[in-house]
């Protein structure tokens, strides 16, 4: 999945993450299914779907200003 996104520091955050937590995001994001239709794919709820979701969003939200924080003196978000 990180081979296809363009910023180098957003592809380290999501490299961070487990097969499922990629598998949800792809689902979610690029299949664009709902976390019904991807529970049913997993064989979990759609609530477990949306936990395990934001858990994802939260690592890579956490890796990715953290590589910022500790290499940059300046942050710029648009990088």
């Amino acid at each position: 999945m990180e081979n296809f996104i363009d910023n180098n520091q957003l592809a380290i955050a999501v490299g961070t993450l487990n097969t499922r937590q990629k598998f949800i995001l792809y689902w979610k994001f690029v299949e664009e299914a709902s976390d019904a239709r991807i529970g049913d794919l997993l064989g979990i709820s759609s609530q477990a779907v949306s936990k395990q979701k934001r858990k994802a969003i939260d690592c890579i939200v956490e890796h990715y200003f953290d590589y910022y924080e500790r290499n940059s003196t300046t942050w710029n978000p648009l990088i």
